[in-house]
Formats: C-alpha cells, sequence, structure tokens
C-alpha cells in the first residue's frame, strides 16, 4: 500500500517546497510575492543548488508541480468515462506548471 503524500497545494518558497493544507505563516505576512517569512509546518523537500540558475528552479517547479501531475495521471488511468478532451486538459495543465508555462 502506498503511503499518502502531502495534500494540498505544493509552493515553492526559496529554496524550499512546501505545501499541504496544514501551512502556516504564524500570523506574518507575506510580501509583494505572496512570500512570508515563517516557518512552515510541511516543508516537501529543499532544493540545493544556486535558485538563480536554471536547473535548481526547475527541480523546484517539477517537485512543486507533483501533486498536479499525480492527479493528472490518475485521471487518465481511472476516467471514469471522462472524454479524452478533457482529460488531455488536466494533463497539460500539469505539465505547464511544472514547465512553468501559462
Amino acid at each position: 500500500m502506498m503511503a499518502e503524500f502531502t495534500k494540498g497545494e505544493w509552493e515553492i518558497q526559496g529554496q524550499r517546497i512546501v505545501g499541504g493544507e496544514e501551512r502556516h505563516t504564524n500570523g506574518r505576512k507575506r510580501n509583494k510575492l505572496g512570500i512570508s517569512s515563517a516557518s512552515y509546518s510541511n516543508v516537501i523537500a529543499k532544493i540545493h543548488g544556486d535558485m538563480d540558475l536554471e536547473a535548481p528552479k526547475a527541480n523546484a517547479r517539477l517537485i512543486a508541480a507533483a501533486p498536479d501531475l499525480y492527479a493528472a495521471c490518475d485521471l487518465a488511468l481511472h476516467n471514469e468515462g471522462k472524454r479524452w478532451s478533457e482529460i488531455k486538459k488536466v494533463l497539460v495543465a500539469a505539465l505547464a506548471k511544472a514547465r512553468k508555462e501559462k
């Protein structure tokens, strides 16, 4: 049986991937980019390397997109009567998040 992963949106916070429904900011305000200096209860991963370089940023985006990619794959495998066009939209959106495309 597979262990449950952290549910909820995952996001990049500096060199950390944080996420889950239990994130908190300890009452601290977020800056204009939406980043808080607070500790998070659910640090998923820490990215090593210079975040000014493209490879560490791409790795962080891929990890942050993992829940969306998982959901897209699950939908494709267990489509429950959904049309391919609907499944494709979910797959494309998940890949776009990982690739930082809009």
